[in-house]
């Protein structure tokens, strides 16, 4: 029984052994790979920043050079209607007495 016992505890300890060598060789791939990741993400945070300094000109090119004028005469139409109704208003009133 004692031989068993004693042959139980080996084979115990060498699948404890063979766990933990799994579990460091697994470590050791994260690590691996945290690394190449950090490598990987820095050109690509970098080259998303271009590309978001490239919408961001794009953006400010498109508002300068077609919104703003779009809105400007939009505005001075709005105040030509206003100032044309102001007049045909006071000459109806002028008229109607």
């Amino acid at each position: 029984m004692a031989e068993v016992r004693d042959l139980a505890i080996i084979i115990l300890a060498a699948i404890f052994i063979l766990i933990g060598l799994g579990i460091g060789i697994i470590v050791v791939l994260l690590i691996s790979l945290v690394k190449q990741l950090r490598k990987k993400a820095g050109p690509l945070l970098d080259s998303a920043l271009g590309t978001l300094n490239n919408i961001e000109g794009t953006s400010s090119l498109v508002s300068e050079t077609l919104v703003r004028p779009i809105i400007r005469a939009a505005s001075f139409g709005a105040g030509v209607r206003a100032a044309l109704g102001a007049l045909t208003r006071m000459t109806k009133k002028k008229g109607g007495r």
